[in-house]
């Protein structure tokens, strides 16, 4: 039996090495510490709330999260609530793409992220809970209501209420969860992504109903083509009772994009001319849906042919994302 025979022991060595020798291969640490590669790597993992790894196969370098008191028994002084916390919130709601395509996601995708751009774990995860937080108060309760952003931007909103499934981007992170889903269901009609998509607009078209009483949908008609069309999908998973309004993008013989334009007055000219709306019948109210909430024109202007028409007396509009400002042009998806 050799001295670190003792897990508490031997954990309180490992922790004291790593202090003094932080960033250090699993190889290294067994050597100096008198254990075997495989002891060390089974700690290294049973105390993922002490240590952060970087780097991957034989090249993994770990070293300590935060700094552990010397004093009293490491194993009782690694549990930290509020690391443990921090880390559960990183863990359900990072996710982002490598320029490869590879996803990553949770804790270990936070930490390839931060590594691949030099960038402090520690403070960077502080960061992003921070953000986490600010944009969910109330952790996620339903979609978010957006239409005092729109107020802000549009003197004349012709939007009883706004909503989104979830944020576009954040400061700093970029695209969020749901704001890189969206951009992958339309580029690539990844199947998995699109029924992704599908439960979390089945789940936030009943939190709308569950609000205001809604007499028919409409799905904003895509201006590029696909093969498979996002919005195509989502009207088939909603309701079929539901009756529908039809919504006709036209135009001259080249069709351009919302989010081509970055001037506000340009997406507003775009909107007006160039979205047609036909019903034959009238309602009280009509939910607009459509993938993304940039600068609001889109929604906004239909919404005011809508009632100009007399198809319904209300709008309403709901989308699976939106930017944080007020206005901001989303150009990817």
């Amino acid at each position: 039996m050799n001295k670190f025979s003792n897990k508490e022991n031997t954990l309180d060595e490992l922790i004291g090495f790593l202090k003094q020798q932080p960033g250090s291969r699993p190889k290294v640490i067994a050597e100096a510490l008198g254990i075997s590669r495989q002891y060390v790597q089974k700690l290294l993992a049973k105390h993922a709330d002490i240590f952060s790894v970087t780097g991957a196969g034989p090249n993994r370098f770990y070293r300590l999260k935060e700094t552990t008191g010397s004093t009293g028994s490491a194993t009782g002084e690694a549990f930290d609530a509020r690391r443990t916390q921090t880390n559960d919130v990183v863990e359900r709601n990072f996710y982002s793409l490598t320029p490869l395509g590879e996803e990553l996601k949770g804790q270990a995708g936070f930490e390839r992220w931060c590594s691949d751009r030099n960038f402090d774990v520690y403070s960077m995860q502080k960061q992003y809970v921070d953000i986490i937080h600010k944009y969910y108060p109330n952790d996620f309760d339903g979609p978010i209501d957006f239409t005092n952003k729109l107020k802000h931007v549009y003197k004349d909103l012709a939007l009883q209420k706004v909503w989104a499934v979830d944020y576009y981007n954040f400061e700093i992170f970029g695209k969020t969860k749901l704001g890189t889903q969206v951009m992958i269901a339309k580029q690539s009609a990844d199947e998995a992504t699109i029924t992704i998509l599908i439960k979390r607009v089945e789940e936030a078209f009943l939190a709308v109903e569950r609000r205001v009483k809604i007499d028919a949908v409409a799905f904003v008609s895509p201006t590029i083509q696909r093969q498979q069309q996002l919005m195509s999908r989502l009207d088939n998973a909603i309701d079929q009772t539901v009756p529908r309004v039809k919504i006709y993008k036209v135009g001259a013989r080249i069709l351009i994009a919302q989010k081509t334009l970055k001037s506000l007055k340009d997406r507003i000219l775009n909107a007006e001319q160039t979205f047609v709306v036909e019903s034959s019948r009238a309602y009280e109210t009509v939910l607009i849906i459509d993938d993304a909430l940039g600068s609001g024109a889109t929604l906004n202007e239909i919404s005011k042919q809508i009632i100009q028409k007399g198809i319904a007396k209300e709008c309403y509009g709901l989308v699976l994302v939106a930017s944080p400002s007020g206005y901001e042009v989303i150009q990817d998806v």
